[in-house]
């Protein structure tokens, strides 16, 4: 295999810090188009380049769309907006204009780019509420921290330490941290690189795979020299692999996709946390 081949994106966490069984290092996260060099963790991202939007663009992007979002009491007030053919309005300069009319293929390419910008920004949300939600989890614990030295400061005992608890918010915590992955599988698909594997951790995920059809074998020796050509230690994990079509795996996130990706076939690698 060459090193395109090796590659595997882990799905559907994107953030290395949420995954709670840490991942080899040379599984890497989907960058949708904002992580930056000074990001700790930016030598384990991937990029796609068919992504639209890249650095400051994609952050406006993302920005502005999560303002229009924030306009609408309910999501469903957005319908109207997101029904409206507005695409099919000319737009900008008479040379714009003019351009409209003499490329018969400009429509196309414009509701293919459209399709890809919904695509990336799904991805982009995606990232967005994990780092939200690293935000909650830096803020729980610091809450922590403030009551047990408040605790021990005053001296309370258990039940005072008990009522004292029943009354400070749940912020969540790393462990409870869940993705709808079913909104993000259609937008990563997109993406994926060509020859490139999934690699899932979450457990739920792997079931929900396997409940939907999807076989697996336990990685050999030779897999593994494969999948990890720099050695890794495989102690308290099982490793395995299997094998979806795109269109297989759009359905199992109910939804369609092309036959550009629904016609490519993905492998699946799993790791499982064994006690």
């Amino acid at each position: 295999m060459n090193a395109e081949a090796l590659m595997m994106v882990h799905f559907p966490i994107m953030h290395p810090a949420l995954v709670t069984a840490e991942s080899p290092d040379s599984v890497r996260f989907f960058d949708p188009g904002i992580v930056t060099v000074k990001d700790p963790a930016h030598e384990r991202y991937y990029r796609s380049p068919d992504l639209v939007y890249q650095d400051a663009q994609a952050r406006q992007f993302l920005e502005d769309s999560l303002q229009f979002g924030g306009q609408f009491k309910h999501t469903g007030d957005m319908a109207y907006f997101q029904a409206a053919p507005t695409n099919d309005f000319f737009t900008g300069s008479m040379q714009d204009i003019k351009s409209e009319l003499l490329s018969p293929g400009a429509k196309e390419a414009r509701r293919k780019t459209s399709s890809v910008a919904d695509a990336q920004l799904l991805l982009l949300l995606g990232f967005h509420l994990e780092e939200r939600m690293m935000e909650l989890e830096t803020l729980g614990t610091r809450i922590d921290t403030s009551v047990r030295d408040f605790e021990k400061n005053l001296g309370l005992d258990k039940d005072d330490c008990a009522a004292l608890h029943s009354v400070l918010p749940d912020v969540g915590s790393r462990s409870e941290f869940s993705t709808d992955w079913r909104r993000l599988m259609l937008p990563f698909l997109r993406f994926m690189p060509e020859g490139g594997h999934i690699f899932l951790t979450d457990p739920v995920i792997i079931a929900e795979f396997i409940d939907q059809g999807m076989r697996t074998r336990p990685c050999t020796d030779e897999d593994m020299a494969s999948l990890f050509p720099d050695g890794i230690s495989a102690e308290g994990v099982v490793f395995a692999l299997g094998n979806a079509s795109g269109q297989d795996l759009a359905a199992w996130a109910a939804g369609s996709v092309g036959a550009d990706v629904g016609g490519r076939s993905f492998t699946i690698v799993t790791m499982t946390v064994v006690s």
